[in-house]
């Protein structure tokens, strides 16, 4: 039987027919390409970028209203910082969102005083044992670059401490030990001492050397009275018995200081134990140089912050542990064997002397090896709680 056959017209109308659906179908599969199924995730993360955009946008008002709140004390003779409100916000942060919520409070308060978003008003504030001149300003400019920031000399190193305290400084450079001498107490007691709190973010050691400077017109045979700090004057005490046999000695606040002391008074007869850069900012003459025991005198150097304020440091695997353990009377062997039972290296130990000065009765200083992140310190740590009051300085690297 032959095939049935449509009519030319039908067959015509059939193939449009069919055209039309084809193209229709094509037409539907290329919107479809053009638009796909939207991805849940992509979604959230557009929101969450939203946010963080809102975030950040409230961040950078908060800290330009902080900068507001900072000048109007500083007009009316206040503080740069209010610790009181400090400590409520961090209350707030914490009692709201938990143990996460205080990181997020001093991260925050940490922005607001000026370290992210700095403007040139609030740029740091990097104080220093002064004047200018002293080790204490080698040890800050190895830290720290010039440009970032200003220097502040203070007249002692309670004085660089306290500023730190009150907030009148955002960190403080002080000496720490001595490869000859030993520990500062001076140094240790007043980080050890007093409110708030301060913790220690870096450590440096530099050389230390040592001349014998005077005005000009001043010849070594000259010099009656010999000025210095006393650690300087322990440190060279063997060359002045040798070369300046009786001279009487004049103990000021830093080397720099005595050096500085010479261009104010009648000093023909005098001299004084500084540094070679302090010799020429007082264009002073050096009659001897070399004085200190040796080529190895180094000097140990602490940067420290207002620990209210400041984010802990995270480990470098070069990183040493201060604490300070308010002990009474314990035995100090016994805190010994509590970081020994816990393979926890000391570095140095440093026990005060219960005195009238020290109201809480005296109290170890214990430098350890390592982390308070590290798990068997922190164990350590938990364990010497036990014994008294005890306060963590800081988990810091050496530079």
């Amino acid at each position: 039987m032959a095939p049935h056959r449509l009519p030319v017209s039908a067959r015509a109308a059939h193939l449009r027919g069919v055209a039309k659906m084809t193209s229709s179908s094509l037409n539907q599969s290329k919107d479809e390409g053009n638009n796909p199924t939207p991805d849940p995730v992509m979604e959230t993360r557009a929101q969450l970028d939203a946010l963080d955009d809102q975030l950040i946008a409230l961040i950078r008002q908060r800290a330009v209203i902080s900068a507001a709140a900072q000048s109007a004390r500083i007009a009316i003779g206040g503080s740069r910082t209010d610790l009181a409100r400090e400590n409520r916000i961090i209350g707030r942060y914490h009692q709201a969102l938990g143990s996460a919520g205080r990181d997020i409070a001093l991260n925050l308060l940490h922005v607001c005083r000026g370290h992210i978003f700095r403007t040139p008003a609030a740029k740091p504030r990097h104080a220093f044992l002064g004047p200018r001149g002293t080790f204490s300003e080698t040890a800050l400019l190895t830290l720290c670059h010039p440009e970032d920031g200003s220097q502040v000399a203070m007249p002692s190193v309670d004085a660089a401490v306290a500023a730190v305290r009150s907030g009148e400084a955002d960190d403080a450079v002080i000496p720490a030990e001595n490869t000859v001498t030993g520990p500062l107490y001076a140094s240790l007691d007043s980080l050890a001492l007093g409110t708030p709190p301060v913790t220690i973010t870096r450590e440096v050691c530099i050389p230390v050397h040592f001349v014998l400077a005077a005005v000009p017109g001043t010849r070594l045979g000259d010099v009656r009275t010999v000025a210095t700090h006393p650690q300087a004057h322990a440190q060279t005490l063997t060359w002045l018995k040798e070369h300046l046999p009786g001279v009487r000695y004049q103990p000021t606040a830093s080397t720099a200081e005595a050096a500085q002391a010479l261009l104010t008074s009648d000093a023909r007869h005098s001299a004084a134990i500084c540094s070679s850069d302090a010799a020429e900012r007082y264009q002073l003459n050096v009659l001897a140089d070399n004085l200190s025991h040796g080529p190895q005198a180094h000097t140990r150097f602490v940067e420290i912050a207002r620990q209210a304020t400041t984010p802990a440091v995270n480990p470098t695997g070069n990183d040493t542990t201060s604490l300070v353990l308010y002990t009474g009377h314990q035995d100090p062997l016994a805190v010994i064997d509590d970081l020994a039972s816990h393979q926890v290296e000391l570095i140095r130990l440093h026990s005060r002397p219960d005195a009238a000065t020290i109201p809480e009765g005296g109290y170890l200083w214990l430098d350890c090896r390592g982390h308070i992140a590290d798990r068997r310190l922190s164990r350590a740590v938990s364990q010497l709680k036990r014994r008294g009051k005890l306060t963590v300085l800081g988990s810091y690297p050496t530079v």
